[in-house]
């Protein structure tokens, strides 16, 4: 484990886990790079997801927490793997947790978890400061949120489940602790990036670069990419065939290859999508 054990934050209601991190921060000034503190509530009033997205749940029905993470300045290009590293924790914690689902968790690229094809879950990393002189670091804010005993009436969209409704569609009737889960998740995070940070942060020698990619269920699929990062949205169809170093996607199109860094993009099977995570 990290060399400091992280302070842990908890709140019973709270506008956002991410938000509370990036009011904390100020207090942790000293030079050292690792796990630094996490958030915990049992509600949030205003969660959101990539682009600004809502992520609303009953009290209680939702694990919602944050873990904020400083990079040294010289490996800050590898801090979008972060996303990689919280969807990889969870799953992992899933599989362990229900084995009658461990077959079906699978990752939507980059920061969507799913069970069946439908999301059960998400994780945002969000860069919390700039580099500087005085604060020669990138601080991370990743923030994971796993659905677990909603309802199938609380489930905001067709296309999202929970650990609960997948569970009972199977026969089983197993108690679901949203804190015991959510306290396996957080202890897992904080092994996967020790791991990363003891290999210098390289996602490739951690392990992380192949765990992502054994969870991806479109790795090497066609997909229609719609680019966020330039002044009007632009789609872009073809194959997803890697990863680079800095956790971005590659799509092979018949026009050559194209490196997408932050978007939406779903895969040409009818009511299945995928999305692009944001550059940090």
């Amino acid at each position: 484990m990290t060399s400091e054990t992280p302070r842990s934050y908890h709140y019973q209601l709270i506008d956002s886990t991410q938000s509370e991190a990036g009011r904390l921060l100020g207090e942790y000034t000293e030079h050292r790079a690792g796990p630094l503190f996490t958030v915990t509530a049992h509600a949030q009033t205003k969660g959101r997801g990539r682009f600004n997205r809502t992520w609303n749940a009953a009290p209680g029905t939702c694990s919602l927490s944050t873990i904020v993470v400083r990079i040294p300045g010289p490996f800050a290009a590898s801090a979008p793997w972060l996303t990689a590293l919280g969807a990889i924790a969870a799953a992992q914690i899933v599989r362990e947790a229900f084995p009658a689902l461990a077959g079906e968790v699978t990752l939507k690229w980059p920061n969507d978890l799913q069970l069946s094809g439908k999301k059960f879950g998400g994780v945002i990393a969000t860069a919390l400061n700039q580099i500087t002189a005085d604060t020669p670091w990138v601080d991370v804010a990743c923030g994971i949120g796993v659905n677990t005993t909603m309802t199938a009436a609380q489930l905001p969209v067709s296309a999202a489940t929970s650990l609960q409704v997948e569970l009972e569609k199977r026969g089983f009737t197993a108690e679901l602790s949203t804190e015991q889960l959510r306290g396996q998740i957080i202890e897992r995070v904080l092994v996967l990036v020790t791991r990363w940070q003891e290999k210098q942060w390289d996602a490739h020698a951690s392990g992380l670069a192949a765990q992502y990619r054994q969870s991806l269920d479109t790795l090497g699929k066609t997909v229609i990419a719609t680019v966020l990062t330039e002044a009007q949205p632009r789609q872009i169809t073809g194959i997803l065939t890697d990863l680079t170093d800095c956790g971005h996607a590659l799509i092979a199109t018949t026009a050559g290859e194209e490196l997408v860094s932050a978007g939406d993009v779903t895969l040409r099977t009818p009511q299945k999508f995928v999305t692009f995570q944001e550059a940090l």
